[in-house]
């Protein structure tokens, strides 16, 4: 009997293993799917890093161009103002004259 009982305990030891290695196969199975899930995430954000990058660089010149826009603006303005306070003062001066002379200006044209 010591045969028998040694082959059933070989039988019970055998039939353990083959079920965790179908176990183990069907865990392996799922890793592998998980696996190719991350892989296929990791391409689909490195792909959105690409469009990112790339649209940064297109926004980076726009938003640098504006403010070399406003920055010339900002010179001719200054500019202008200059310019203009000088005229304010000659057409402030002929308002005055005129007022002195009791004529009065609605609208200044030209000037």
């Amino acid at each position: 009997m010591t045969k028998e009982q040694d082959l059933a305990k070989l039988e019970g030891i055998v039939e353990n293993l083959l079920l965790r290695f179908n176990v183990l196969k069907h865990e392996n199975v799922e890793l592998k799917a998980q696996v190719k899930a991350k892989e296929d995430k990791i391409d689909v954000l490195g792909t959105q890093i690409d469009t990112m990058t790339v649209n940064k660089s297109e926004v980076h010149g726009r938003v640098s161009s504006l403010i070399d826009s406003i920055e010339d603006w900002e010179k001719s303005f200054s500019d202008e103002a200059q310019g203009v306070s000088a005229e304010d003062k000659s057409s402030e001066d002929k308002n005055s004259e005129m007022e002195a002379k009791g004529e009065s200006q609605l609208f200044s044209i030209g000037e």
